[in-house]
């Protein structure tokens, strides 16, 4: 299933900051930057992550193995989609500011 983003919805209340802001993002969409930036946020998260990860208690349970790829499909779906666009997107929208 698809994802509805719902950040835009808050924003409507300025409609005229939205029109600006998809001017803004259009441009770093279509040169590349914005597709640049999510990449450098996957990858520093990531680095991040793997640090936290070594700090975590081992599990007293795990999850049979096709449940476990399904949950690690799912995230991987919503991390590397929405959420990366998401973080970015909020960044630009704090420096348009």
């Amino acid at each position: 299933t698809a994802v509805m983003p719902s950040m835009y919805r808050h924003l409507a209340h300025w409609p005229g900051f939205l029109a600006l802001l998809h001017v803004y993002l259009a441009t770093l969409h279509a040169d590349g930057r914005l597709e640049a930036m999510m990449q450098q946020i996957l990858s520093t998260s990531a680095a991040k992550a793997e640090h936290l990860a070594g700090g975590l208690a081992e599990p007293e349970t795990t999850l049979p193995a096709d449940s476990e790829a399904r949950v690690r499909q799912a995230l991987e779906t919503f991390i590397d989609g929405p959420l990366v666009k998401m973080v970015a997107i909020v960044a630009c929208i704090r420096a348009a500011m």
